[in-house]
């Protein structure tokens, strides 16, 4: 026997869920421990430029791709998708004119094996990040500058040396999943081959542009920290993975 929710109750739960999502999304998109004062000119490259810095391309170029840049626009479109899913799926065709064109358009909008892994990978690399927010502590910061607590080997850190980035790819591939499709959201008002298109677009920020931004933020960090720790940094390097244990 299966058990089935109520179809009242999955509707409800699922934008709940979706809503908390877009809340740790936008929380985990902003610096925990910004810059205490702020220069003149307000852009990133002088906003995290501190005599402690080193080279930061991300921070002077790359940015503007960075899924923090956008944060208020995710913002919207995951709220926007959570309040879609509420709707009994008679009555969401009213909200989303292209929703019964779009190809197995409710799979993204309820509870299914679909939204459930997605929802999943999603809430594990939020839960990482905030594990490296917190075992960081103050020394979490968007740009580059000697940890004020020394360097960090223990707690989530204690096999990856970068948690909080592959936290970041988990979160910005889920949302691509979940909110950036065709037979989702931005399918409601425009015509399929747009939709496709945009998506498509989507999938490379996602999978090439920001795993390739924070690519050259590692490298530029790992430098910085083997100039800070020397023998330290090297000894912590040889016994740990980038990313992922036994991966990368």
């Amino acid at each position: 026997m299966v058990f089935e929710m109520p179809v009242l109750l999955s509707q409800i739960t699922f934008t709940l869920i979706t809503l908390a999502t877009t809340y740790l999304i936008r929380y985990t998109n902003q610096d925990p421990n910004p810059p205490k004062s702020e220069p003149a000119e307000k852009s990133p490259a002088n906003y995290y430029a501190t005599d402690t810095t080193k080279k930061d391309t991300l921070m002077a170029a790359g940015f503007y791709l960075t899924p923090a840049k956008h944060i208020n626009a995710i913002t919207l479109v995951g709220i926007a998708h959570a309040l879609l899913a509420l709707p009994p799926e008679a009555q969401r065709v009213a909200l989303c004119p292209n929703y019964n064109n779009a190809p197995r358009s409710g799979t993204v909008f309820a509870w299914n094996l679909y939204t459930t892994f997605t929802l999943a990978l999603l809430w594990a690399s939020l839960l990482l990040r905030l594990a490296a927010y917190s075992n960081l502590g103050s020394s979490f910061t968007y740009f580059i500058t000697k940890p004020s607590s020394g360097l960090k080997t223990t707690g989530v850190h204690r096999s990856i040396r970068h948690p909080s980035y592959t936290g970041l790819f988990g979160i910005t591939l889920g949302m691509v999943l979940l909110f950036f499709r065709a037979r989702g959201l931005i399918g409601c008002w425009l015509p399929a081959p747009v939709a496709y298109l945009l998506e498509g677009l989507f999938w490379v920020w996602g999978v090439f542009l920001v795993p390739g931004v924070f690519w050259v933020r590692v490298r530029e960090e790992e430098a910085f920290l083997a100039e800070e720790f020397g023998e330290e940094w090297a000894a912590y390097v040889a016994r740990t993975w980038r990313f992922a244990p036994g991966l990368i």
